[in-house]
């Protein structure tokens, strides 16, 4: 068996880890380009940092211009404002929409061209400033190198540099017991997603599993405990690094269908990430268990069914069965409808995320065309 497994992102957990930024970021420059969204949460969350930052002797801008489904405009409107304030390194403060961003801004200030042209292979750049990640989601993890924009024409697309990865991620567990419960919901059930994608890609290896299966423990377990005590801040801890673990996992075996499906969907309709993931995964793993039996009787297990005395076919339908209640004690079990999705978009949204995501079917345990994925939807 050949394995290849690689994440060189320097991660701090813990609680109150996100006041360590001053001392963390000295090392890469002498002025940091905050990113978050125009929150007035955001701007205090900033100000901390800035306040860390000062006490390390370095000075900081912030800019606050990041909203979901960030536009590939944003990345170049945030490295011109790390250009004016002469700042050496991004650091970005939020969830996935402010990570990705975050990564983007610091990859557009040493490339001239659009984003999207080295997202779409047009122009080749491979250099950015230092980028440092605060998570304030258990979501998309801070912890990866990959970031996904959205274009004018409503696709969504990601790209994966070595340059995005980021230098320092810090994964604080007190900045989520803040989230509400759809804040929570959410960024979970994508978190929970990348788990099981990378636990099912044709990629995925004895090292990236490791990393996929204690996620989906911690995730599965901890967020109904977490949405029902939000203050719960040892569960918090787990949940948090789930969602880091999970990170790791796609860094490595990447994810499969359903992110390929999703995205065309959120930038159509704005749609949050994590909500559209949990109104297609159902259908999802309807369609994909009878091709990955096995991988689904061992999911099954560790989203906490019991399966003992079970054959294989009836214990791998207990995934499903998890997955469709953890959604209804999440409060997210929605239908595309409910998200504003028409059946006569239904033909473009297959198409596109079969165009725009082609790494991610190929990833996947079984081939998918164009009449699949519309059929799922």
């Amino acid at each position: 068996m050949h394995c290849h497994f690689h994440n060189p992102v320097s991660i701090h957990s813990g609680p109150g880890m996100r006041r360590q930024i001053g001392a963390l970021a000295a090392k890469y420059g002498k002025k940091a380009l905050i990113v978050t969204t125009g929150s007035a949460h955001s701007r205090a969350l900033a100000e901390e940092a800035g306040a860390s930052l000062e006490a390390a002797g370095l000075g900081w801008a912030h800019y606050n211009g990041i909203r979901p489904n960030p536009l590939g405009s944003m990345a170049a409107e945030g490295a011109q404002a790390a250009r004016d304030n002469g700042c050496d390194m991004v650091i970005g403060i939020g969830g996935g929409s402010v990570m990705d961003a975050s990564k983007g801004i610091a990859f557009a200030y040493d490339n001239d061209a659009p984003i999207f042209e080295y997202i779409y292979g047009r122009k080749q750049g491979g250099q950015a400033l230092p980028i440092l990640l605060i998570a304030t989601t258990a979501g998309t993890g801070s912890e990866g190198w990959t970031a996904v924009f959205t274009d004018t024409d409503h696709v969504k697309k990601g790209f994966a540099l070595p340059a995005l990865y980021p230098k320092e991620s810090i994964v604080d567990p007190e900045l989520m017991t803040t989230l509400s419960s759809r804040g929570i919901a959410g960024p979970g059930f994508d978190a929970l997603a990348h788990a099981i994608e990378s636990f099912l890609s044709v990629r995925a290896n004895p090292f990236s599993k490791l990393y996929s299966r204690q996620a989906i423990l911690w995730l599965s377990e901890g967020l109904p405990k977490v949405q029902a005590s939000p203050s719960d801040l040892e569960t918090w801890e787990r949940v948090a690094l789930g969602s880091t673990f999970a990170g790791i996992a796609i860094g490595n075996a990447g994810c499969t269908a359903p992110h390929g499906i999703e995205h065309p969907i959120s930038g159509l309709l704005n749609v949050a990430h994590g909500e559209g993931l949990a109104a297609i995964y159902p259908e999802y793993m309807r369609f994909m268990r009878p091709h990955a039996q096995a991988d689904f009787a061992e999911l099954a297990r560790l989203l906490g069914a019991e399966t003992s005395g079970l054959t294989e076919e009836e214990a791998s339908l207990r995934a499903v069965e998890q997955v469709d209640a953890l959604l209804k004690t999440l409060g997210i079990a929605f239908t595309l409808s409910d998200l504003g999705v028409r059946e006569s978009q239904l033909d473009w949204l297959s198409r596109t995320a079969l165009d725009s995501m082609p790494a991610v079917f190929a990833n996947n345990p079984a081939a998918m065309t164009s009449d699949d994925i519309k059929t799922i939807l």
